[in-house]
């Protein structure tokens, strides 16, 4: 029996829904499985703070796994008990190493990703630049001891500003 023509968006419509899906992956791919060069961004996993920039607040930084493709991360000061800043991360790359770190604050950008391309200089050194923003055009990680120094750098109002967070593996009590 053929379907009358008022059946067959129908069909198409249950067609797609029961079709052939993608399998998910359940969790990251193994380090084995990554490629060398994309191996020192995973140092950055795990949950980052620092206490020690500005005695009225606390920068935390947390990066998890998304996979082979990337990872996911979120940033947020905290001021007296008050969250006064979040930040959205994402950080993906190529087989061959190159990396794209993406930011987005809601009110800077109209809440658009920032993109900052990049590459790790070694196993200690993460580096990001924008060359079409002025702040922050440079972004680096430097690993320092157990944890990161991060160096935030670019020009606002004409005159050059860095920004540095010492970054350390937090503790449950720091939370």
């Amino acid at each position: 029996m053929r379907p009358a023509p008022w059946q067959w968006p129908l069909f198409f419509c249950v067609l797609a829904a029961c079709g052939p899906t993608r399998p998910e992956r359940e969790g990251p791919l193994p380090d084995a499985q990554l490629p060398e060069a994309v191996r020192p961004y995973l140092t950055l996993v795990g949950s980052w703070i620092d206490t020690t920039t500005d005695d009225h607040m606390d920068f935390h930084e947390t990066w998890t796994h998304a996979g082979g493709a990337g990872l996911i991360g979120h940033g947020f000061i905290l001021t007296k008990g008050d969250t006064v800043f979040i930040e959205e991360l994402a950080l993906g790359w190529k087989d061959n190493g190159e990396a794209t770190y993406s930011a987005r604050i809601t009110s800077p950008n109209k809440g658009r990703w920032v993109p900052f391309h990049g590459r790790a200089m070694g196993t200690d050194t993460l580096v990001f630049i924008n060359a079409r923003r002025d702040f922050p055009k440079r972004i680096a990680y430097i690993r320092s001891g157990a944890g990161w120094s991060v160096r935030v750098t670019g020009v606002e109002k004409g005159e050059r500003r860095i920004e540095v967070f010492e970054l350390r593996p937090t503790s449950s009590r720091d939370m």
